[in-house]
């Protein structure tokens, strides 16, 4: 009987407990497969009036609370899938070279994670994230976790002070008509930086409250962020 690597079963179960994390499974109802042979559509008769138009969806608005609620969801869902990928490799580990106990390990923690996926979806009506806010606010902060992640690797406020003193000193090294052009070639450089450090995408896309709102939280959305990935790799 071929044996069942216990380390690649808990990758697998870390990265289902992951996805839950990240988006939870839908609240909405899945949609019903179409039949395979549909029977013949008869020709609609005439409206008696012009259909009304469907009402535009109200776009969700990026609130400073809204944020709020989402960091602590987030910070919820690592702790509940930390416990769950922890709790999965010391069984797994336990039961390695054995089959049977390997395999009722993973029915165990798919079990659980069904559990846990349904504990982030109490999170989230608790907190007031419902499918369409939960959505909306999710992509942005990843936006903004991402792009603070980006500046963090590159060095961050620290580095980019560093960087504004060496262009100076090296622009005045530089013969007089050469140091308009190396000032603007050094100012745009230096705008890439501060660009991802103030979430300019995010206010272009997102729009100021938005933007201000996670500015606030850039920092521990991008840790929360690296803190799931870190857990991934595990």
């Amino acid at each position: 009987m071929t044996r069942i690597n216990p380390f690649a079963a808990t990758a697998l179960l870390a990265a289902a407990a992951l996805l839950a994390a990240c988006g939870g499974k839908s609240d909405e109802p899945a949609p019903k497969a179409e039949t395979q042979a549909a029977e013949p559509t008869p020709a609609p008769a005439p409206a008696a009036s012009p259909a009304a138009p469907a009402e535009p969806a109200v776009p969700v608005e990026i609130t400073e609370e809204l944020v709020t609620a989402y960091v602590e969801y987030q910070k919820e869902a690592y702790r509940l899938v930390k416990e769950y990928v922890e709790k999965g490799r010391e069984n797994l580990e336990k039961a390695q070279g054995d089959t049977m106990k390997t395999l009722q390990q993973i029915g165990a923690q798919e079990k659980y994670s069904k559990e846990v996926d349904d504990q982030l979806a109490e999170k989230r009506k608790a907190l007031g994230l419902t499918p369409e806010k939960f959505d909306a606010v999710r992509q942005a902060a990843q936006h903004a976790a991402n792009l603070r992640l980006l500046f963090n690797q590159m060095g961050g406020n620290e580095q980019l002070e560093k960087m504004a003193a060496q262009q100076k000193v090296s622009i005045a090294a530089l013969p007089e008509d050469q140091r308009a052009a190396a000032t603007a070639e050094a100012e745009t450089m230096m705008k890439a930086f501060t660009d991802s450090r103030d979430l300019a995408e995010v206010r272009q896309k997102y729009g100021d409250q938005a933007a201000d709102a996670l500015l606030k939280h850039a920092d521990e959305l991008a840790d929360l962020q690296k803190q799931f990935l870190q857990l991934a790799k595990k």
